[in-house]
């Protein structure tokens, strides 16, 4: 069965099942693990496995990565509630998600979103760090939606990416996260760049293990790469001094370049980086890169 159905290098994800697998092949290449290959199987029935044309992708290049070609939601009851009564695969007797990554070893493939959203992700985890759809990436995320978000974990964590050292293009949160360090909106802590994404998502972050290495921000918790034409408007809530309301800190030679956040929805005056406006200022219409407006 072709599960790349326009030729593009990217296995198509369609539902939950699959969008679970891929911590089975953390490299987008098609071949999962060997103790992964039977869950991989059942979300992919009857798949081309020879390297050659493996998943349906093109045999020049192979398959790279993975994308969604509906939304998902994990309210598959459509109640509204994140206590799904589905495969508990997904909720884990109550702990939720488990976010994808192999404990040391991030997914390093490509995920692309299309612009559809995932709803209702739900990750109960708060003696474990590294938390998010995705738990520790190092590749290149764009174009996807997480909505309705509610994650608490230990450190390093947000609704899409935990930890992320590749880079996140045109996504975009809701919900709220709740963690001991580095928590953001977008992205618990960021190595690499943020582009033309955006937060309002409500982040908690408790002061226990907060410090210069541990802080939260509406959009990234920690920067040490780039954020640039991003912004977020969601509630900030954490010790003074150890948050911002776009990123709560940057180090090393990290920028931050046409990029807001709401001081009056996030509830600070100040961040790591961005330029504060509010609500008022960053709805007028005024172009992209010009006088404080973040809409084009």
């Amino acid at each position: 069965m072709d599960y790349d159905d326009d030729n593009d290098g990217l296995i198509d994800v369609r539902n939950l099942a699959q969008l679970s697998a891929i911590r089975h092949d953390l490299d987008g290449n098609g071949d999962p693990s060997a103790t992964g290959a039977t869950a991989y199987g059942t979300a992919f029935p009857n798949r081309v496995t020879t390297s050659s044309g493996r998943m349906g992708c093109p045999t020049s290049g192979g398959c790279t990565g993975y994308e969604l070609r509906a939304d998902l939601s994990f309210d598959e009851n459509g109640d509204g509630q994140m206590t799904a009564t589905g495969d508990p695969t997904y909720w884990n007797s109550g702990a939720g998600w488990n976010p994808i990554f192999g404990g040391s070893t991030p997914y390093s493939g490509a995920f692309r979103g299309n612009g559809h959203t995932i709803a209702y992700l739900y990750v109960n985890r708060p003696g474990q760090n590294l938390a998010g759809l995705f738990g520790y990436v190092v590749g290149n995320i764009e174009g996807v939606g997480i909505v309705h978000a509610d994650v608490t974990a230990g450190t390093n964590a947000s609704p899409l990416a935990g930890y992320t050292q590749g880079s996140i293009t045109r996504c975009w949160t809701t919900g709220s996260v709740s963690a001991g360090g580095s928590v953001g909106g977008l992205a618990g802590q960021s190595l690499g760049a943020v582009r033309a994404s955006w937060s309002t998502a409500t982040v908690r972050g408790s002061s226990v293990l907060f410090g210069s290495t541990h802080t939260a921000g509406g959009l990234v918790g920690r920067t040490q790469g780039s954020i640039v034409a991003s912004w977020s408007a969601g509630r900030v809530d954490v010790a003074a001094t150890h948050g911002g309301g776009l990123a709560g800190s940057k180090s090393g030679t990290a920028t931050v370049t046409n990029s807001y956040w709401d001081t009056g929805t996030s509830g600070w005056s100040t961040s790591a980086g961005g330029t504060g406006k509010t609500t008022r200022e960053l709805q007028r219409p005024t172009a992209y890169g010009s006088t404080g407006s973040i809409y084009a």
